[in-house]
């Protein structure tokens, strides 16, 4: 079960009753919220998206106070079975910034496309944003 705490974020679409990042959600959590949201997926599609969450996680944590945007349909499922709340990803401002800072996460510089933005794809997600 995923440990849930208050943060002193201010009031922002990921912010409803904050995740404990500093344990973060397990693998074991973000396997079994998409695989209730899609039981066909395998072993190795499900350990991207498990690396997609969990950069989304490392983001957020580390820059509370940018506009951020989920770029994934599936990581935005699986934020919000976690516990985050949706977050526009027609705000093209809020999705610059995420890009940006998702490609510092992996210590790459555009036009790199981090795995943030690719794991809709990687899960041929046919209703996917990225």
């Amino acid at each position: 079960m995923l440990r849930l705490r208050r943060a002193g974020i201010p009031r922002q679409p990921r912010e409803a009753g904050w995740l404990d990042l500093a344990r973060g959600p397990t693998d074991d959590d973000i396997r079994a919220a998409y695989r209730r949201i899609d039981p066909g997926v395998d072993d190795d599609q499900l350990a991207h998206l498990t690396g997609a969450v969990r950069q989304w996680c490392r983001i957020v944590v580390r820059h509370p106070r940018a506009p951020l945007a989920v770029p994934s349909s599936a990581a935005s499922e699986v934020w919000q079975a976690l516990g985050g709340l949706s977050t526009d990803a027609t705000d093209g401002a809020a999705i610059q910034a995420t890009y940006l800072l998702a490609c510092a996460d992996e210590g790459a510089a555009p036009p790199h496309l981090p795995l943030l933005f690719r794991i809709d794809w990687v899960l041929d997600r046919l209703d996917g944003r990225t």
